[in-house]
């Protein structure tokens, strides 16, 4: 990976709302939280020439979005015995997008049967692309190129 001097810092910008809300002596709790939060500069090893010395760079290379939200059920549906029990539930959700990259893709991850994490323009981060083989003599077509 070859250095930037010119690197810079990662920032970023969110807001969140909800609510916790105790009802029956805060036996039963719900609580509710929605974000969002804008990521820019973002520090990715950008893939460079391989005729440089080295295959990345560091670079600010992405803007990026993420929008969510977190709700959680507590119960306590025996309390103050000696036998207690508490049921809790939790869902989430987490949307991301890259709105900008320097660079068409950028791979994050190592692979695992021909498969990367990858960054892609457009996509969310950690995206898992698949890479296969064209073989030749089928007539195969690639973007308007026949690879025979």
């Amino acid at each position: 990976n070859q250095g930037n001097a010119n690197i810079g810092t990662e920032r970023t910008k969110e807001w969140e709302y909800g609510f916790d809300l105790g009802l029956i002596k805060d036996r039963v709790e719900l609580n509710y939280t929605r974000y969002t939060s804008r990521s820019q500069d973002v520090i990715f090893a950008v893939p460079i020439a391989p005729s440089s010395g080295n295959t990345t760079q560091s670079q600010n290379a992405a803007l990026i979005r993420n929008r969510g939200v977190e709700i959680a059920l507590n119960t306590r549906p025996l309390s103050g015995g000696p036998l207690e029990m508490d049921l809790n539930f939790n869902w989430s959700r987490n949307d991301n997008n890259v709105l900008r990259l320097a660079t068409e893709f950028v791979n994050i991850g190592g692979s695992f049967a021909g498969t990367e994490a990858v960054v892609v323009r457009g996509g969310r981060v950690g995206m898992i692309a698949g890479f296969d083989f064209a073989r030749c003599g089928r007539g195969l077509v690639i973007q308007g190129v026949n690879i025979d």
